[in-house]
Order: C-alpha cells, then structure tokens, then sequence
C-alpha cells in the first residue's frame, strides 16, 4: 500500500518544540480553562457565550437569565475563598446570592430547563442559594426564576430558588381534572398511573361531602377552577394527593401528589416544609410595621390569598385568606398552611385548598 513515511531527527523535533511551545499553548487551551479568580470583575453579557468563554462569563450569563429584563447592573466577583459572589452596584448592595465554583462548570440549573419535569433535586441544587435578607435587613427578593411548563397542559409557571435552598412554585397550580385522563410517574407525582374519575369544576355550588366510610365513599377527588390565575384551583385533600392519600390515613405523608414530576406536596415539618421556609425568612406574627400576610404574599415568596372552597359548595375568602395542602394527614383531617396566621392547622380532608408544590 502507497503512502509518505517522514522521518525527522531527535534534534530537529526538539528545536521545534522550543520555538512553537507558546503558540501551540494558546491553541490548545481555551479560555474556558483560565482561572476565573484571576479574572477581572465580569459585566454580566448580552449574549450567549460561547463554549470558550471564560467561566465568569458564563457563569454571568445564567444569573442574567435569572432575573428580570431591566436588572443589568449585577456583576460577577470571584473570591479564592468562597467562590462566586453576586454583587449590583445600582443599590451597591453586598453579595446577595453565594454558591460554590462548581456552579459554573456546565451543571443544569432551573435556567437550562423549559418544563416543571424536568426539575430534579441535582438541578435545584446547582442552582445558587439566594441569601435571604439584603445588607439592610430586608427580604431580598433577587432570587434564580425560570418560566416552567407543566407537560400536561402546557400551563406555565414561575418557579424560584429560594433562601431555604428550595425551588418553589411562585403561583397557584392549575390543573384541570378530566375524567379517563391517566396521570403516570412520567409526568405526574405518583408511583404508580392513576386515571381520574372527576372533572374539574367549572362553577361553584357542588358540595364536596363529609360523609364517614359507612355512609359512601369519603374518598372522591374533587377540585374546582378559580378562573382567576393569582388563585389557581382549589383541591380537596384526596384530590391533591392524587388518591394517594386515604380517609383513615394518619400521622404520615401522602406517597403521591397531583403536582408535576420532580415536584411534590410541602409536608408539614422538616426541611421541605412552609414552616422551615418561615424559619429561614425569620417571618412570624410579631413582624413590625407590616402584617405577615404581606410579608407571604410579595416577592419572592408570593404566596396568594385565593380563599377556600367551602365543603359545602361556597367559595370565600379571596384576597383576604388562604389555606395550602400539606401531604400529612392526621386521621380524617390533614395539615395544611394558614397564611393569613402564617402557621400550620389541621382542616377536614373534604376542604378546597390551594396547592403550591416545591421541588423533590
């Protein structure tokens, strides 16, 4: 077989590393493998860097995705210490979200996904923990948002990293229930499929019964549409558990929920919990100068005050309070979220509630 066979001298190939050894460095090693905290302070850009660009700049470039349209005054600052730090020189507030180096290096972030299913636990945790109070002691409400879509429906939702190093729902769920429509571990909460038996109402007036085992079945899921966004739909607790959740069940989580894969029911203690994530926002009734259902309800936590649905068909209380379904139950009743009080109670399983999901 034909072909060229060049030889060179021992000599030779070692004069010729000597005089092309910084060239042939600059060509081998992209940016991307320059030490970032040798760096100068990187201005957050305008467009997608590319697959060579330093990790500040593409570090700069998630967070910018994160926030609204009009914040371009963040810059990105590193330190050999502690990592990335986060800093905005129109308030020229201190670091205001903090996260190991790690976060630069091409992990997925709530920023590189499109649909609340794709959510895991990896994907919240690579993705910076907000610091929850600013240099001067309020609510820091600049925390990582993306805009979800739930596979089901095509329904969108913001979605934030929270200070309690969650991702929460930063509105109400809207799912419609439509009877023969089959829910799988694919694009649902549940362990095993389940397929609906009701259709979700679209008037209010039905009354969700607090009927006992001997009397019929205490288990129907019922749900009603607000029609109004803020306030999402009301479940009842079989409902929200997506039938995981039973009349005698006590002193446990429901297995399942109706909320989205990767996402799940708050529970009613522990570190997925609304009470953990009053904790760590230092938020209680004694706030000052400011009731704490405003503090729930502004940004970031935005909670809403959809009201209840009444078991007895009568919608009230919206924009004044609001309840959430928790997955623990307590024999015939289950722990849901008062945000009005801003605390834990305990309300029959057959109630309409809100539902707010947070990540696995």
């Amino acid at each position: 077989m034909g072909g060229w066979k060049i030889s060179f001298g021992k000599h030779f190939i070692q004069v010729c590393i000597f005089m092309f050894a910084p060239l042939l460095t600059m060509m081998i090693l992209p940016s991307a493998l320059v030490d970032p905290t040798t760096a100068d302070d990187q201005t957050i850009p305008d467009g997608k860097p590319s697959s060579e660009a330093s990790l500040s700049a593409t570090l700069s470039y998630k967070i910018k995705n994160y926030l609204p349209t009009d914040e371009k005054d963040l810059r990105v600052l590193t330190d050999n210490e502690n990592g990335y730090k986060v800093h905005t020189e129109k308030t020229d507030e201190k670091e205001i979200w903090s996260f190991i180096p790690e976060y630069a290096e091409n992990k997925k972030t709530i920023a590189d996904i499109s649909t609340m299913q794709e959510m895991t636990s990896a994907i919240c945790d690579a993705t910076p923990t907000p610091k929850a109070f600013t240099r001067d002691g309020q609510i820091n409400d600049r925390v990582p948002e993306a805009t979800l879509r739930d596979m089901r429906d095509n329904a969108s939702y913001t979605v934030r990293k929270l200070a309690d190093g969650k991702c929460w729902m930063a509105q109400n769920l809207r799912f419609n229930f439509s009877a023969g429509k089959t829910l799988t571990p694919s694009d649902t909460d549940v362990k095993n499929s389940v397929t609906l038996t009701s259709n979700t109402q679209t008037e209010a007036g039905e009354i969700w019964s607090e009927i006992t085992p001997d009397q019929g079945d205490p288990e129907t899921p019922h749900s009603y549409n607000s029609h109004i966004l803020e306030y999402g739909n009301y479940y009842n607790w079989y409902a929200a558990t997506a039938g995981s959740g039973t009349y005698y069940m006590s002193d446990k989580l429901a297995e399942g929920s109706i909320c989205p894969k990767g996402w799940k029911l708050p529970s009613a203690g522990g570190r997925n919990s609304f009470r953990n994530l009053l904790k760590v926002y230092n938020l209680s009734s004694d706030a000052k100068d400011v009731t704490l259902e405003d503090l729930l309800t502004d940004t970031p936590i935005s909670f809403a005050v959809a009201g209840d649905y009444y078991n007895d068909g009568v919608v009230a209380g919206q924009g004044e309070w609001g309840d959430y379904w928790t997955a623990e139950a307590a024999n015939i009743v289950a722990a849901s979220f008062d945000i009005e009080e801003g605390q834990m109670t305990y309300n029959h399983k057959s109630m309409g509630f809100a539902v707010r999901c947070v990540n696995k």
